[in-house]
C-alpha cells in the first residue's frame, strides 16, 4: 500500500480552503492489486485537486482548521425561520398573547398579508419538518407566493 507522502504531490492551505492535489499515477498504483504499472505518456500526468473550504480558529497560540462536510445537505436558514416565526405567531394566537394576524403584524413592523400567508407553514406535518431541518432535498415548500402548498403525500398518514 502507498504511503501519503506517495500520492500527495502538493498541500496549499489558503485563507479559506484547504487544497491537496494527489498524484494520479500513485493513486493508480494504490488503488490497483495487480502492483505497480506504468507512468501515463509525458505530459498526459495529471495531479487530481482537492479543495475544502475551512474556518481557521486561533485558541491558546494554536491554530485549528474546522472543516464541514460541504457536501452534507444543509437547511435552508429562510425557510428554517420562516416556519419558527410561523409556529411562534400561531401560539400567539392559540394562548391569546395576540388578537389577530395585524395585531402581530404591527408588533413585527410587517404586513399582515405577510403574516397571514407564512402562518400556514405553523401546520406542516412534523416528519416534514424534520426532513426540512435536515435539509433534505424531497422537503420543499413552494415559492413566496405559493406557500400554502407544500409537499406531504409520503409524510403525513392517511385519516
Amino acid at each position: 500500500m502507498a504511503i501519503v507522502s506517495d500520492l500527495v504531490s502538493r498541500v496549499i492551505v489558503g485563507k479559506t480552503s484547504l487544497k491537496i492535489n494527489l498524484c494520479s499515477s500513485q493513486l493508480r498504483i494504490a488503488l490497483s492489486n495487480n502492483g505497480p504499472k506504468p507512468p501515463a505518456p509525458h505530459g498526459e500526468e495529471r495531479d487530481i485537486s482537492l479543495e475544502v473550504p475551512f474556518v481557521r480558529t486561533d485558541r491558546a497560540g494554536s491554530t485549528q482548521f474546522l472543516i464541514d462536510d460541504y457536501r452534507r445537505p444543509q437547511a435552508d436558514p429562510v425557510l428554517v425561520k420562516a416556519i419558527a416565526r410561523a409556529r411562534s405567531w400561531f401560539e400567539q394566537l392559540r394562548t391569546g398573547k395576540a388578537q389577530s394576524m395585524a395585531q402581530i403584524a404591527a408588533q413585527e413592523n410587517i404586513t399582515d398579508n405577510y403574516v397571514s400567508n407564512l402562518i400556514h407553514l405553523a401546520w406542516l406535518p412534523p416528519k416534514q419538518v424534520q426532513l426540512i431541518l435536515n435539509g433534505d432535498p424531497t422537503a420543499t415548500v413552494l415559492g413566496r407566493n405559493k406557500m400554502r402548498t407544500h409537499t406531504v403525500d409520503p409524510l403525513w398518514p392517511d385519516s
